[in-house]
């Protein structure tokens, strides 16, 4: 398996009891799952049979990870953006809806963890980490409850 997984979901997937059937066939976004704790947010809700998208920055973390969900049985579909962009943000709802047409759930799990001495910290490093950590998921929250709420949520 590749280091990025923190799962073996080839053979955890079975092993997880869904709980909440009212999930079934939904649509989940989950942010910063191509590895960690959103790969584990992202397995849970495929495994309850949410239909989920699954992105990141890393390209090949992401394709891995749907991949292994879609082996497993789930329907999961692989997005890589940078959310700290205005295009990556676009990208991840159009591409959400070209391939399952709605949004019912956002989990807003990306996050950058840089860390530096405050007397390190440049403009462009706190600039990065407002982007990333503020203002992507206010924006993509505020546009997926748009849908959610087109959709009659």
């Amino acid at each position: 398996m590749p280091s990025a997984m923190i799962l073996d979901i080839a053979s955890d997937y079975p092993t997880i009891v869904p709980r909440y059937p009212e999930l079934r066939d939904k649509v989940a976004i989950v942010t910063g799952s191509g590895r960690g704790i959103g790969q584990g947010i992202a397995v849970r809700l495929a495994r309850e049979g949410m239909r989920v998208v699954i992105t990141g920055r890393t390209a090949q973390e992401v394709e891995t990870t749907a991949q292994a969900l879609r082996q497993a049985g789930a329907q999961a579909w692989p997005i890589p953006a940078d959310l700290s962009r205005d295009e990556g943000m676009e990208a991840l709802v159009a591409g959400t809806l070209s391939a399952f047409g709605t949004v019912d759930l956002l989990v807003n799990n990306a996050a950058m963890l840089q860390r530096e001495h405050v007397f390190d910290v440049t403009v462009a490093l706190l600039e990065a980490h407002l982007a990333t950590n503020i203002r992507s998921p206010y924006l993509l929250s505020h546009r997926c409850a748009q849908i959610m709420r087109d959709h009659g949520h």
